[in-house]
């Protein structure tokens, strides 16, 4: 259409210039002019209807991926070693003993840290940090805050460490007294104390009253938490931030002890903590429970009330409990525990074990809808306030429930790539919801795809998925929308073109590969390549990496009466504000005057993309259809493009450019009359 356009300008410039210069130009000269003029745009449209402008021909059949001709960099990829191996190499982790006491009347847990760190870096060491997160955390009046003692070394002739608390950074750094190489082990304990903040708004905190029977404690992220180093970073020392989950963990051993209160006047407190309990020993005024997890995990935490109503069940050799006040017994009541068992249920199933002992889903106060943590995860008791808050409840329990495969036994850097887990974790939620209610018929007209188009018409943002927390500040990009939106419909695209049995196959290489590690979308993207057999590069790299959908628009259509052909032209618009061009099959059809299809079919477009058919009607219509997993930026009620074929008469000349030639050529008649009649 841009080309009918520019030829409208041009002509009316000529013909303006020719009609009104009778003062200057005598009518012989105007004349040949014209003639020349008429006589050229005859013999260039009769030149171009015999032309096919095009770069392959398309005969009723379907263009396969294979035509794209991607290089399969992969041909001679090896079967993954580490599929035989041990998870993890036990004398190359580290070893925390984390013990803490709950002071009910100030809310605070005094704690020791005691530390066993390994280098199992390539680098020296001459300070260590760890995250002491409370200090960012919002809070109602009180604010949270984790105050060091003091630092020792653990031997014979016991060495005081100098450390530095660096409160707008939420980071303390040890110093050593000499280097710790690699493959190096030294030992310290960490003396300190955590004011939990008040307010049923963050990660840590206690709200709730005794007298409503409501009153929860909970302690998450809220001791020194050693920081990760990797070739990336170096150290991972990220404040705690308000966006995403801010976290990154190793895998470690940890021994866990907790001691609560007791209060004749009131119920005895009961404590849900990652790991399993072992023993409990009860004095006059405390009892201590001694947690192990019987495999590394990657943290540790514990939420303790006197009015926590526990239910539990054998299931999968998990020990599955929840824990729940009595004002959501007629929500959670037997209905929370069946959802958490047939949850792990399902991705033991698709994913690969959950090899823990226990999982605990436990109800608390934030403002978030859950909130994952090894071996226990924590549901917002406000479910009341959703129109169906059974559904709501099911929906956050099935996702904190799957962070346990993607987060804890696979790791990544939730400040980098968040999305990576996140992403994993809501397409899983969504096929939970589809294996449990296949009468939802949940992937039919998806929520998410039309959520995926229509983003940018109405946020007018970009939205890249493969970027940083700090680059979405940045970039002005929508991290919520990126990680738990954008993400998992990517996934579920890909699951489209490579059907169920190689995505989830492929799932499932990602966990036997990464489990107990750490891991980054080029290896999820390796193990989709290797169960493909080919490059997915042609995928990942449009679909993680650029900022815009495409745009498409058929920019141009040409039918030739006398070959039979149809030449159209399809442009990306978006093309060049992103790095890398789009792959991706759409539904092509075709119409006659008549309305009646006369082609249709799965066609894969690329960048801007020239295509040929053999058509024995006259099209009148060509039409771009975003169905099933198609995503392009559109506005909401517009899922096509399409296109009106130019009329063609006179050995197949274009409509309008006859009628321009004929134009010149009735104006050239009536001058020649009038240059007689003078």
């Amino acid at each position: 259409m841009d080309g009918v356009n520019s030829i409208e300008i041009n002509i009316n410039h000529y013909r303006n210039f020719f009609i009104s210069d009778n003062n200057n130009k005598s009518t012989k000269m105007r004349s040949e002019i014209l003639i020349k003029i008429s006589v050229s745009i005859l013999i260039m449209n009769i030149l171009l209807s015999n032309l096919i402008l095009t770069s392959y021909f398309i005969d009723s059949s379907i263009q396969t991926q294979s035509d794209n001709k991607i290089l399969d960099k992969f041909s001679n990829f090896e079967s993954p070693k580490s599929l035989n191996d041990p998870p993890y190499e036990s004398d190359h982790l580290s070893n925390y003993t984390l013990s803490v006491k709950l002071h009910e009347e100030n809310a605070t847990v005094e704690g020791n840290l005691t530390v066993d760190y390994y280098n199992d870096d390539l680098v020296s060491f001459n300070r260590i940090p760890f995250h002491i997160y409370p200090s960012g955390m919002n809070f109602t009046q009180k604010s949270g805050n984790i105050t060091i003692y003091e630092v020792k070394t653990i031997g014979e002739s016991q060495t005081f460490l100098d450390f530095q608390v660096i409160s707008s950074e939420h980071l303390m750094w040890i110093n050593l007294t000499e280097p710790l190489n690699p493959t190096e082990r030294i030992s310290f304990y960490i003396h300190f104390n955590t004011t939990l903040p008040d307010g049923g708004i963050d990660r840590s905190n206690y709200h709730g009253t005794d007298e409503g029977f409501s009153k929860i404690f909970k302690f998450a992220v809220a001791y020194p938490m050693p920081a990760v180093y990797d070739d990336k970073d170096g150290w991972n020392i990220d404040p705690y931030l308000q966006t995403g989950d801010p976290f990154y963990s190793d895998m470690a051993w940890y021994d866990f002890f907790i001691e609560v209160p007791i209060d004749p006047e009131l119920p005895d407190f009961i404590v849900a903590a990652t790991g399993e309990l072992m023993e409990s020993v009860t004095d006059s005024d405390s009892t201590i429970y001694h947690y192990e997890t019987h495999l590394p995990v990657r943290e540790l935490t514990f939420s303790a009330s006197r009015y926590f109503i526990c239910e539990s069940i054998l299931a999968n050799n998990v020990n599955i409990s929840t824990f729940f006040l009595p004002k959501s017994q007629n929500y959670w009541e037997n209905f929370a525990l069946d959802v958490a068992v047939q949850a792990v249920t399902l991705f033991n199933e698709t994913f690969g074990a959950y090899f823990f002992p226990t999982l605990n889903i436990v109800e608390s106060y934030t403002n978030y809808g859950g909130m994952e943590h090894p071996l226990q995860v924590y549901i917002t008791e406000s479910i009341y306030v959703y129109d169906d808050p059974l559904y709501y409840l099911e929906l956050i329990i099935a996702h904190e429930t799957c962070h346990q495969w993607f987060y804890h036994i696979i790791g990544n850097d939730e400040i980098d790539a968040g999305f990576l887990d996140e992403g994993l974790v809501v397409w899983a939620t969504d096929y939970y919801f589809d294996k449990k209610y296949p009468e939802r018929n949940l992937y039919d007209n998806y929520y998410l795809q039309y959520e995926i188009r229509h983003y940018y018409s109405i946020e007018q943002s970009p939205n890249k998925i493969n970027q940083s927390v700090y680059e979405c500040y940045t970039s002005g990009s929508d991290y919520w929308y990126i990680a738990y939106k954008k993400a998992p419909m990517i996934l579920h695209k890909l699951r489209v073109f490579l059907g169920d049995e190689d995505f989830l196959s492929s799932i499932q290489l990602f966990f036997n590969r990464f489990k107990f590690k750490i891991a980054w979308l080029s290896d999820l993207e390796e193990s989709f390549e290797y169960v493909y057999g080919k490059s997915l590069d042609w995928f990942f790299k449009p679909w993680f990496n650029n900022k815009f959908l495409p745009i498409y628009s058929i920019t141009s259509g040409d039918y030739d009466t006398n070959s039979s052909v149809l030449n159209i032209t399809i442009k990306d618009r978006n093309e060049e504000y992103n790095n890398y061009q789009y792959f991706q099959q759409l539904t092509l059809e075709i119409y006659d005057d008549k309305a009646n299809t006369i082609f249709s079919n799965e066609i894969w477009i690329n960048g801007t993309t020239f295509l040929s058919f053999n058509l024995t009607t006259i099209p009148d219509k060509v039409r771009l259809i975003f169905t099933d997993s198609v995503l392009a930026q559109s506005i909401p009620g517009t899922e096509y493009v399409e296109f009106v074929i130019p009329k063609r008469i006179l050995n197949g000349m274009p409509f309008f450019s006859f009628f321009i030639s004929m134009s010149f050529g009735i104006i050239f008649i009536i001058r020649k009359i009038r240059n007689k009649k003078k």
